[in-house]
């Protein structure tokens, strides 16, 4: 009798082990079941917001279409760290691989997850701050670019304006100023260019200029001052020289006021004012050791958060997590990082040419309606 009871007692014992083994591989199963059904899902539903994308896309321009537009979240022009990328998901996929392979030790190898939640505070505030400091010095930059551009304009239309009567022994020194003052305006523009962008540079073919020619190609107007140009080394600097002469000769022959010519020297001054803002930009990057600490925490933080959550999540379900994780956080260093060089040959840079081509237009007009005006217009 008691063998009897022993035996039902270790074979209840037995069936309930096998029992609960068999619970938990069906836990594990439907666990694995759902997060296949949860990847599913998003899937399909980005597929409806293909269709939706598509269906609302027609006859908008590529720039205002929500999803499939330049702008949109599903545009392939996109700031991505390839390579940061790439090794946090493969952290990721190291954590899948021992947590399918070793579901019973993956406590030995995961990390406690109150790290991450104190570390994401600091570093959310980094990069908000590089961020915003970046996205200002781009916009500070455009601002730049239209104010140098805009001054030069301005004092081309001082410049090709109508002047006072001259006596007629000087009548062709001064149109021959005028028209020379006007070339310079174009001159120092092509010169600022190339300051900024460095000798060489053709820039992105959506920021191209077929109109722009070189400082060489517009000195052929001016043979004569093509040699001291060419070998100044600092064209910017002889520009201005030549144009500051040109001003105080025309005020000399009494073609241009005291008033009028003291206004020119303060747009010949604010043009260059904006080229220093530029240079700044181009030739100061930021602080070193604030770059590289922000980059080695955010680093840091996303390569090891897959193992703050190897315990709580399916295996299936730890990489798309660390993969949103590390192109939230990867990606806005990265845009910061294109943001804070606005000046170069990419898609995004500022679209120098283009904007200082509209004042070499201004400048050019000017100079072509002084040579068909041809008589003096009295002040």
């Amino acid at each position: 009798m008691v063998g009897g009871r022993n035996a039902g007692v270790v074979g209840g014992l037995l069936r309930r082990g096998r029992q609960k083994g068999l619970t938990g591989r069906q836990e594990a199963t439907s666990s694995d079941q759902l997060g296949k059904k949860v990847v599913v899902s998003v899937l399909g539903l980005g597929a409806l917001t293909w269709m939706g994308g598509v269906a609302t896309g027609d006859g908008l321009p590529e720039s205002d279409q929500v999803w499939f537009g330049t702008r949109g979240p599903l545009s392939f022009e996109r700031a991505v760290a390839v390579g940061p990328t790439f090794f946090c998901v493969g952290s990721g996929l190291i954590a899948t691989f021992f947590a399918m392979r070793h579901p019973t030790k993956i406590r030995h190898i995961a990390l406690p997850d109150q790290l991450h939640d104190h570390a994401a505070l600091p570093l959310a505030l980094l990069l908000a701050f590089r961020f915003q400091n970046a996205y200002d010095r781009w916009w500070t930059s455009r601002h730049s670019s239209e104010d140098l551009a805009s001054s030069i304009s301005s004092l081309a239309a001082c410049a090709g304006g109508g002047i006072a009567e001259v006596h007629l022994s000087t009548e062709a020194e001064v149109d021959l100023l005028q028209r020379r003052l006007l070339l310079l305006c174009e001159l120092f523009a092509c010169a600022a260019e190339e300051k900024i962008h460095g000798a060489g540079l053709h820039g992105h073919p959506a920021n191209g200029c077929p109109q722009w020619t070189t400082l060489e190609e517009t000195l052929q107007d001016w043979p004569e001052g093509a040699a001291g140009c060419l070998a100044s080394p600092d064209r910017v600097v002889w520009c201005a020289t030549q144009m500051v002469w040109c001003i105080d000769r025309l005020e000399d022959l009494k073609a241009f006021g005291s008033g009028r010519a003291g206004h020119m020297h303060g747009m010949l001054g604010a043009m260059q004012q904006a080229l220093d803002k530029c240079l700044v930009v181009c030739h100061q990057k930021s602080p070193a050791p604030f770059v590289v600490h922000l980059r080695t925490i955010l680093l840091l933080f996303c390569a090891t958060y897959p193992f703050t959550i190897i315990t709580t999540v399916s295996p299936l379900l730890i990489v798309p997590a660390q993969s949103i994780v590390s192109f939230a956080f990867l990606g806005s260093e990265y845009c910061s990082q294109e943001m804070e060089h606005p000046f170069g040959d990419d898609k995004a840079d500022i679209p120098v040419r283009q904007i200082l081509m509209r004042a070499r237009l201004s400048a050019r007009a000017a100079r072509q309606n002084l040579v068909a005006r041809g008589a003096r217009i009295p002040t």
